[in-house]
C-alpha cells in the first residue's frame, strides 16, 4: 500500500486481491483505496475470479516477506504474467537467482520504482516474460512428480541402496 501512495498519479492501476491478515491492515487498504484512485482492494476471490484477474493483468506482485514458493507465482508464471517478486528464498527457488523482477522485502520504493519500469519499460517487460517462459517447464506436475520421487527416495535412502 505503501508502494500505491507512490504510484499515486501515475495511471498504474493496482488491483489488490487477498484477505487482510488483520483489521488494521483491511483498514489501511480502505484508506489506501480512498487516497489513491487508482488502487483497488478486492479482498479475497474465489480462486477461479482471481485467476481471471491475473490472466488479464501486466504483471502480478508477490510481495511475501516469509513463505516458501506460492502456488501463485506458479499460475501467473503458467498464465505467461510476468511476476515482480519480493527477493525471498521461496520466490528465487520458483523464479531463479538472476530472474530480473525482484525488489527487497519491504521496500515498498524499489516496488515503486519497479512497477513504474514495468509500466513504462516494453523491453523490461518483455524480458521478464521471457524468463519466465524459461521456467514454466519446472511447473510441469511430471516434472514435479518426478522431483518429489527423488526427494522421497533420497529421505527413505532408497536411492543409496538401488531400489528407485
Amino acid at each position: 500500500m505503501l508502494a500505491a501512495r507512490q504510484l499515486r498519479g501515475t495511471g498504474i492501476r493496482i488491483a489488490h486481491i487477498g484477505n487482510a491478515l488483520n483489521a488494521a491492515l483491511g483498514a489501511q487498504a480502505r484508506l489506501t483505496m480512498e487516497e489513491c484512485p487508482d488502487y483497488r482492494w478486492l479482498g479475497g476471490l474465489p480462486q477461479p475470479v482471481a485467476r481471471q484477474w491475473m490472466a488479464s493483468s501486466r504483471a502480478l506482485v508477490h510481495m511475501s516477506q516469509l513463505e516458501g514458493g506460492a502456488n501463485v507465482v506458479i499460475e501467473a508464471v503458467w498464465a505467461q504474467v510476468p511476476v515482480l517478486a519480493s527477493r525471498i528464498d521461496g520466490n528465487v527457488g520458483l523464479l531463479g537467482g538472476d530472474y530480473d523482477g525482484y525488489f527487497e522485502v519491504g521496500n515498498a520504493s524499489a516496488l515503486a520504482g519497479l512497477m513504474r519500469r514495468a509500466y513504462d519499460d516494453s523491453s523490461f517487460m518483455s524480458r521478464l516474460k521471457v524468463q519466465c517462459a524459461k521456467r514454466e517447464p519446472l511447473f510441469a506436475p511430471v516434472v514435479e512428480a518426478m522431483a518429489v520421487q527423488r526427494l522421497l527416495g533420497d529421505m527413505l535412502g532408497l536411492r543409496a541402496k538401488g531400489r528407485t
